[in-house]
């Protein structure tokens, strides 16, 4: 991670030389107005709501990040033990209420929350198609960031409003509360009718379309519990025609080549201008650290500049095998192995260890050259929260579940076809949940899924107790960790962060934190 602290020294150090040239000789150019000055025009709607948006796209990496951390499918990897602590605890199962991951997350999602309030409740009448348009939105929103927060936390509170000064100390939500609020709002912007509706099949989708809204309550339902309103919506997105799975290479999924492609449902869009630069660490989290390899390979756009966390687990590599064979399509497009490195040109150095690693690379995520406009960290891909894929999915749960097992099926069985695969001639739960592990591997949906399953205790009991290093064609243990594991009862839920406790009296923390 040293290039990062390289650059952003170089970058304070030129704003710094900036600022002592100038002097700090600065103009004052009018008046930048009062909050009682906003909330009025069509502007300032379209103004408000992008902050939004742009929450959108700042909380996205602390999200996925945890989800997939916490998850059977990944190691938290990096350059050694303790590159990243934060990060190795969540992966291990000793983290705790100082985590500043978790802090972040919990932050960002209550700020969007602030920010859709702020629409909702500012503007005197929402009287013109762009206020409309920001009023459904804002509520998409709200909805959005409390379906997060009762995944994640279980507790967090329910704030449906902005919070006067007398109400600073909110108490603790339930689950269940946290999930009704969402579908709440959710359902407000799938029946305001004023969300943008794609045109066809290929249209550029910049904004929350009708669709997603609708995707989106459909899951918010399903995790809640009412399986027949999330087939329901599901339903409709899928029956809608506006969305397909993507055509081309399935290893180039999730990059820039892909941008606005069918399949994406819920994106936060990157622009590529140096006006506009947006720092994320996603990729660079995820893609090869190179100074581990002896970088041979004739690819161009393949970027061995990355921090090397978020490398898939053995049992993931097992299951892909189990499912599709050793020469799966989609396994291997999403893993990597040695052998298939080194006919890249890219070889481990000898003597050097991988830390949290077992021998498999990710490929889905790898970093790639076109995928950035400058350095590693400005990425300009749309990162997606929900594709198609995920749609199918979950309607084919909420199908199976609801008893329509002909139209699960179907949902299964297209995700299916373009991995490669046959059709089923039936289906099981068992069925759609391998499915939907190897189809969004790495995509900050598996840890909600064990939790809410209720195989989480099974499946991540010994997660982190071992930590695997992997050197030359050997995979060793680099340590032990006596309270590594998830914990039933208390890791069900992340802790509510301690500064929210510190600055909040009446929240109690959630069990065993």
């Amino acid at each position: 991670m040293k290039k990062l602290y390289i650059f952003a020294l170089a970058l304070a150090a030129s704003i710094g030389f900036t600022a002592c040239s100038d002097q700090l000789n600065i103009e004052k150019l009018g008046n930048l107005g009062d909050e009682k000055d906003f909330y009025k025009t069509d502007k300032d709607a379209d103004e408000a709501i992008t902050s939004c948006y742009t929450d959108l796209g700042t909380m996205y990496e602390p999200v996925k990040c945890i989800d997939d951390l916490l998850s059977d499918d990944i190691w938290c990897g990096g350059g050694q033990r303790n590159d990243n602590a934060q990060r190795e605890d969540l992966g291990s199962y000793t983290f705790g209420s100082t985590n500043e991951l978790v802090q972040t997350m919990f932050e960002n999602l209550y700020t969007m929350i602030y920010d859709a309030n702020l629409v909702l409740e500012r503007f005197e009448a929402f009287d013109t198609p762009m206020k409309k348009r920001a009023q459904a939105e804002a509520y998409f929103f709200r909805g959005f960031a409390h379906f997060y927060l009762g995944a994640y936390f279980g507790t967090a509170p329910v704030v449906d409003h902005l919070i006067p000064k007398g109400e600073y100390g909110k108490e603790n939500s339930t689950r269940e509360q946290l999930y009704a609020q969402a579908v709440k709002d959710l359902k407000a912007a799938v029946e305001s009718g004023a969300l943008t509706r794609k045109a066809n099949v290929t249209a550029q989708q910049v904004r929350i379309s009708q669709q997603a809204a609708e995707a989106m309550l459909g899951k918010a339902y399903l995790f809640a519990g009412d399986t027949q309103n999330a087939a329901t919506y599901l339903n409709k997105v899928v029956n809608s025609g506006l969305y397909r799975l993507n055509e081309g290479a399935y290893e180039n999924l999730l990059h820039k080549v892909n941008d606005y492609d069918p399949e994406h449902v819920i994106s936060w869009n990157a622009v590529t201008d140096f006006n506009n630069l947006t720092w994320n660490l996603y990729y660079l989290y995820r893609g090869f650290r190179g100074e581990f390899y002896n970088w041979g390979t004739t690819n161009a756009d393949l970027n061995n500049t990355g921090y090397g966390f978020f490398n898939p687990t053995k049992d993931l590599y097992n299951a892909f095998v189990a499912e599709e064979g050793k020469e799966g399509y989609r396994l291997n497009q999403t893993i990597k192995t040695e052998e298939q490195l080194k006919d890249y040109g890219i070889t481990l150095i000898p003597g050097k260890t991988l830390h949290g690693h077992e021998g498999y690379w990710n490929w889905k995520q790898r970093m790639l050259n076109s995928d950035y406009i400058v350095y590693g960290g400005f990425a300009v891909v749309n990162y997606n929260w929900m594709r198609y894929a995920e749609v199918l999915m979950l309607a084919a749960e909420a199908n199976f579940k609801s008893g329509n097992t002909a139209e699960a099926l179907k949902d299964l069985n297209a995700v299916r076809k373009r991995a490669k695969l046959p059709d089923k001639a039936s289906i099981t739960l068992d069925d759609i949940k391998t499915e939907k592990r190897l189809e969004l591997w790495g995509e900050g949906c598996r840890w909600m899924d064990l939790v809410r399953w209720g195989d989480a205790a099974t499946r991540l009991a010994n997660k982190g107790k071992t930590m695997p290093g992997f050197n030359t064609g050997k995979v060793i243990t680099e340590y032990s960790n006596a309270n590594g594991g998830f914990v039933t009862g208390k890791n069900e839920v992340l802790p509510i962060p301690d500064q929210e406790k510190k600055l909040n009296g009446n929240i109690k923390q959630n069990p065993k934190y």
